[in-house]
This record gives structure tokens, sequence and C-alpha cells, in this order.
């Protein structure tokens, strides 16, 4: 597929990076739902309408591949909370993350996933958006680094909340402080408190490369 590389990363996941800057083909927005197409025209600015074609053109090849089926077969339906998911027997979950010109895409079987990039930006008041973001925990960890990591530090953070917000479908309905996702890279098991039961989710930063900070998520079944 043009613009778009797979990147390693840890099972059960698929990542892939999508270069967002070149317009997509008349054939390939014709495989979107008209749902997409009609969202993508009601854009106002032309850069952000071709970055949203673009990402969702290259998810539904990279799902139907995945699934074996015809991209112009695939359905999307809301589940909880409004997180999309294949409508049907598909089996991929999967989920789609906006870098400034880049997306990253992450697709695994069987079980629900969120991921997150941001690009690596300086961060003069990451001291600020901690006390307000992090856990006590991660803002102890912060406050040990040298300042000159600590923006880097915190959007691996940000990324890693953000991840697990996705996976388990709650969008914002949960405070980030208290989602205790760490400032490092390791994989980390934890416990999120989401009606009407909690639920256990792994989360791990992964190397997408160049100024890209990313994480991703799972929920643990069972």
């Amino acid at each position: 597929m043009k613009h778009a590389t797979q990147l390693a990363a840890p099972a059960p996941y698929v990542l892939w990076l999508v270069g967002l800057d070149a317009e997509p083909t008349a054939a390939e927005v014709g495989l979107l739902a008209p749902a997409e197409r009609a969202r993508a025209s009601k854009m106002r600015w032309d850069r952000d309408r071709i970055r949203f074609l673009a990402a969702h053109c290259a998810l539904r090849l990279l799902l139907a591949e995945r699934e074996g089926v015809p991209p112009q077969s695939l359905r999307y339906a809301a589940g909880a909370h409004g997180k999309p998911r294949l409508q049907g027997e598909g089996r991929c979950s999967f989920s789609l993350s906006y870098a400034a010109q880049q997306a990253l895409i992450a697709i695994a079987d069987g079980t629900e996933i969120g991921v997150d990039a941001t690009r690596l930006i300086p961060l003069p008041d990451a001291g600020q958006l901690a006390e307000r973001y992090c856990s006590p925990v991660e803002r102890m960890d912060l406050d040990q680094l040298p300042e000159a990591e600590r923006a880097a530090a915190f959007l691996r953070c940000w990324t890693r909340k953000e991840a697990v917000l996705k996976a388990t479908g709650i969008g914002l309905g949960l405070p980030l402080q208290q989602i205790d996702a760490g400032i490092g890279e390791a994989r980390r098991h934890l416990t999120v408190p989401t009606p009407p039961r909690e639920q256990r989710v792994e989360l791990a930063s992964v190397p997408a490369g160049g100024q890209l900070v990313a994480a991703v998520a799972r929920v643990v079944p069972g």
C-alpha cells in the first residue's frame, strides 16, 4: 500500500504508519462508506479533508486484507461509549491515531485495543500539565528527571493514557489522574475502574520512528 509502513510491534498488534499528505485516488475514496465521505466533505480545510480520507482509506484497505474480504464490504458499528468496531463477524479490533501528517493504525485479533501517537514537541509547561493530568506517582517520577527530559516523558505518559482510554472505550469518561500509565516505555498491566465493571489492561510504548511518541494498549480478556 502506498504511503504505509509496517512497524515492529509487540504481539498481538500489527502496527502501520501511514503518510497522509497524498490525496487518495477516486477509486480509493469510492471504497469508503457514504458517512465517511460525507464527513470529509464537511471539513473546512483541504488539508484536514485529505488527511482524513487518506487515513480512513488506509484503515479500510488494511482491515480488508486482514479479514480477507473486499474493502467496500466492511461496515462499522459503534460499540460501548461510541468506540468503532467492525460490524458482523469481523474478528479484528482496530484503533487509529492522528499525528500531524501521519497516522498510526493498530490492528489485533480477539481483544479490544487502543493506539495513540503524538509528535515530540517542546513543552515548557510540562510540570503544569503533569499537575493536571498525571497521577501522584507519575508526577514524582517526572520531577526526578532532568528538565531536558521531561517533555518527552510527559508526552510518553500522555500517549499511554490515551491508548488505555481508547482500548477500554471510555473516552474522557475517566480522569487521567486515575490512570497510572507510567512515564517509561515498558509494558505495564493496570486495572481501570470502568463502569459497570473494572477492566484489566496491558499497555506499552512502541517505537514509531522520527519525532513520534506512541503507545498501544489492549483489554486483557477474562
